[in-house]
């Protein structure tokens, strides 16, 4: 199911965990675990040598979070401007333990929401468009073209997603997959980690904007994760065990109260799992053992403890980065947000001028005469300001006087909000909405899906590139679960066959739908031509065609039969045909003898006569 590395010497490692245990500490925590832990543990020192090739590993982690912190800060700004017009509950300016201000209104910049509720509804569109967890979206197959499939290969891959859509279902895979689509849209990169779970099998985490750092292979693909969140001491003992945190860790749990909710910072990496240099200048330290491809670090941000929270290995890779736009070999993407955001700060700013032009007119702004500068005076609605009006003299009276054209700036905003919503393609996800609101009252289904059609083009590479991260992530799946057991064993026909992981959804849909009508009005063209040329009805494979326009609408596999089965139906029935026209062929004859052997052989019969002459 995933890349695994060439096995490599044994070199000491500093882990924290068996080298042959796939499942760390974490993936087992619970609360049940929690309440085994003892209230006054014993702190074990780690061994000398193990300390020393964890305060190399620790250099190595930190310098390279800080160069790719530094690397990060053009996104990072860019995120603070969408954050704060936008989506400000979902990016960490700073990742800063023990503030106390978790809580408090951050959206004072926002004073019309459109802009979030034009990227609330794109998310959600991606959401049921392509991964809803009340439709069949992922299928299952044979990487190998032209493969045909038998009984119990199409009963094997029918077996899978059945229980790999379970595991879904029960896991937090689709919470986590909303969020993943929301902070794509608006910030433009999405990592996801995929970790094993004893009780859901799998559990995924959304890093928000501001805690993840990002960098990319040489094929510009996914390689390293480096991220800093906060935990209090209580959730670090119930994910990392006891014994694997730091002594000031462990005091804090053995006074209880609250100070089991003292934060700490926690940075944490994932990388290939390659050799650095010891602190001595020689040697190779930081493999995690056991030929895995991938080692992740958990550890307290800044301090050098003893040992590192957490190491481990993986054989594929835990973490999966979605991206809509991409430019070269940048590590992180450009999305929907970024695009809105000049028009949402237009907007804010228009709506706000609205707003007080809106309040001159109601509450202009007023001069009086200076003897009144002692005297109370009001603005306010059944309020009487009491002033000397000799001579006419005008004491309390407007500075100005405006007449601000409020529906022009209320149609220019409309424009605005409509515009915003075009670039989070509201149109596309709500094109019944859009068609309403247009001139034309009778419209057609196909219409309909011309329109549909036509709108998705711009977004197909983004579907493409958000599959492609989502591959990823199942084969992940599919081998966690593999590793517990959860999968049925394959069939002697499928041995040696990869794995084929195909989606299917309402947008993909859409887009084959141009390969289905052309089937379609295919197969109608050949049989109005066959009535004037019967030739012409070879031309057609019917069953091939069956099969492309079954997969191109996405129905079920189990309502096909396989090719084995329907070349023996053909041959069942040519044999009854063939067997039939025999019967045919032979009953006159049949027919004849039967009346012959009815006749009558009585004196005088022609038949008597012809037999012998005497009747019987």
């Amino acid at each position: 199911m995933g890349a695994v590395a060439t096995p490599r010497r044994p070199r000491s490692a500093y882990r924290t965990t068996p080298a042959n245990d796939a499942q760390p500490y974490y993936a087992k925590a619970s609360p049940s675990l929690l309440s085994e832990t003892p209230a006054d543990p014993v702190f074990k020192p780690a061994d000398a040598k193990d300390t020393r090739e964890w305060m190399a590993m620790f250099q190595h982690v930190e310098s390279r979070f800080q160069s790719l912190y530094t690397w990060r800060v053009p996104w990072w700004t860019t995120w603070g401007q969408i954050a704060r017009y936008m989506l400000p509950r979902r990016y960490y300016a700073f990742i800063t333990a023990n503030l106390y201000n978790q809580g408090l209104r951050q959206d004072f910049a926002i004073v019309d929401r459109t802009g979030t509720l034009c990227g609330d509804v794109c998310a959600a569109g991606m959401m049921a468009g392509m991964t809803d967890p009340d439709r069949t979206w992922l299928k299952l197959g044979p990487a190998i073209p032209g493969l045909e499939l038998d009984q119990a290969g199409q009963m094997w891959y029918e077996e899978v997603t059945e229980r790999y859509n379970y595991v879904l279902t029960h896991s937090n895979f689709y919470d986590a997959q909303a969020q993943h689509y929301e902070d794509l849209v608006f910030f433009g990169t999405a990592p996801v980690i995929d970790y094993p779970d004893e009780d859901e099998i799998i559990h995924c985490f959304t890093p928000c904007a501001g805690e993840f750092l990002l960098g990319t292979s040489f094929e510009f693909s996914d390689e390293v994760l480096y991220r800093e969140f906060r935990l209090t001491i209580s959730q670090m003992v119930e994910m990392f065990g006891i014994d694997n945190c730091p002594q000031d860790v462990q005091r804090m749990w053995r006074q209880k109260g609250g100070a089991l909710e003292y934060q700490n910072v926690i940075g944490h990496c994932i990388e290939p799992n390659f050799p650095i240099t010891g602190d001595d200048g020689k040697g190779e330290v930081g493999v995690v053992p056991g030929g895995f491809t991938w080692r992740e670090v958990y550890w307290v941000r800044g301090k050098k403890d003893e040992r590192p929270l957490s190491t481990t290995g993986f054989h594929e890779r835990p973490f999966a980065v979605s991206r809509w736009n991409t430019q070269g070999n940048e590590a992180y993407g450009r999305g929907v947000g970024e695009n809105m955001l000049a028009d949402v700060i237009q907007l804010q700013l228009e709506t706000r001028q609205k707003a007080e032009s809106i309040e001159k007119v109601n509450r202009p702004p007023m001069g009086a005469d200076v003897s009144l500068m002692n005297l109370p005076a009001s603005t306010n609605p059944g309020k009487i300001t009491y002033m000397n009006t000799a001579n006419g003299e005008k004491k309390f009276f407007p500075l100005y006087e405006i007449r601000p054209d409020i529906p022009a700036i209320a149609a220019d905003i409309a424009i605005i909000q409509e515009r915003i919503a075009r670039t989070a393609y509201n149109d596309v996800f709500q094109p019944m909405e859009d068609l309403r609101q247009q001139t034309k009252t009778q419209i057609t289904a196909t219409e309909i899906d011309a329109i549909k059609e036509e709108r998705l083009l711009p977004l197909g590479p983004v579907f493409g590139r958000v599959y492609g991260s989502l591959r990823t992530r199942v084969k992940r799946h599919l081998a966690i679960m593999a590793r517990r057991g959860l999968l049925p064993p394959k069939p002697a026909s499928l041995r040696g066959v990869p794995t084929k992981i195909d989606f299917i959804s309402m947008l993909t849909q859409a887009q084959r739908a141009t390969s289905t009508a052309a089937i379609a009005r295919t197969a109608q063209f050949v049989g109005t031509l066959s009535g004037a040329f019967p030739e012409s009805r070879f031309v057609l494979d019917p069953e091939e065609a069956i099969r492309e326009f079954n997969d191109g609408v996405g129905a079920t596999s189990k309502i096909m039969r396989s090719p084995a089965m329907v070349k023996k139906l053909q041959q069942m029935e040519a044999h009854q045909a063939a067997a039939a026209q025999a019967m045919q062929a032979t009953l006159p004859g049949a027919q004849a003898a039967k009346a012959l052997g009815q006749t009558s052989l009585a004196p005088g019969n022609a038949l008597s006569a012809l037999v012998g002459g005497q009747g019987v």
